[in-house]
């Protein structure tokens, strides 16, 4: 029978997952609603253990990084360094609002009058103070459900 090594959490990835999302063990179990317990968090951190795939769904949600990546199947959808909103919501990077800049650039001719520009870039801005406060309600939300049935 073939192994199911790819459905192994990766420990490290795990753990660099938990520090960037800047949260306790705690935290990290209330942003799962109270579906994972904070000893199992600890566990999978330090290699002894395994959540099961509806768990692993959960704490990577929680922790803003994809499954893929969590079980070390991608490299993409791991932690970025995020900008703090206070809540501990996944809000969008300096290198996101680099990009955004450079894409106004682009649009922005010579004769595009200052007024214009002025008001895309607040807008952007207010796009991006609204995605912030979506992410932290969302989290709120997560933290108050009740724990699952056992």
């Amino acid at each position: 029978m073939a192994t199911r090594s790819k459905d192994i959490v990766d420990a490290e990835r795990f753990g660099t997952a938990c520090s960037h999302s800047g949260l306790s063990d705690v935290e990290i179990a209330k942003a799962t609603g109270g579906r994972v317990h904070v000893k199992s968090i600890s566990h999978y951190r330090n290699g002894r253990g395994n959540p099961v795939p509806s768990s692993r769904v959960l704490l990577a949600e929680a922790l803003h990084v994809s499954e893929d990546w969590l079980l070390g199947r991608s490299e993409d959808g791991g932690p970025r360094d995020y900008r703090s909103t206070g809540g501990g919501a996944a809000p969008v990077t300096v290198e996101d609002m680099d990009r955004l800049e450079q894409l106004l650039t682009k649009i922005f001719s010579k004769d595009t009058p200052e007024e214009t520009k002025r008001t895309c870039r607040e807008l952007c801005l207010f796009f991006v103070e609204t995605h912030d406060r979506l992410e932290e309600i969302r989290a709120k939300a997560r933290v108050a459900l009740p724990p699952a049935k056992k």
